[in-house]
């Protein structure tokens, strides 16, 4: 089992990438920032059926952007990643209950599984 790991140079971001690109059914679009994250997906949007977002990113958060997305695809499915745990991202009001989540290092398996388990998932 692989895991995914993050630094500060990217790392994480390029290896993500790879692991994505073994299935089909998705492609990742890497971001700077929060508001990079927007301006992507405005301009793939039609293109876009979930969205898989840090929680702590620069300029916007990962709650702020699916807010934005929200906007104009209420349908939207999303996942949110973070190093830090649940518990800690809710005292710091980033988290809300009901946000499907999955915690850092991410093991490939169960990265897939999650995300397979959101796209099937009815609204």
């Amino acid at each position: 089992m692989k895991e995914i790991k993050h630094n500060s140079h990217g790392f994480g971001k390029r290896h993500l990438f790879c692991l994505l690109s073994i299935w089909t059914f998705l492609i990742l679009l890497p971001v700077a920032d929060g508001e990079d994250a927007i301006a992507k997906y405005d301009e793939y949007k039609q293109n876009i059926d979930m969205v898989i977002l840090d929680l702590l990113m620069p300029k916007k958060n990962g709650r702020d952007i699916y807010r934005h997305i929200k906007e104009t695809r209420p349908d939207i499915k999303a996942l949110f990643i973070s190093g830090y745990t649940k518990d800690m991202l809710t005292s710091k009001g980033i988290y809300e209950e009901g946000l499907e989540f999955i915690s850092k290092p991410l093991e490939s398996r169960s990265f897939m599984h999650k995300v397979r388990s959101i796209l099937n998932k009815r609204q």
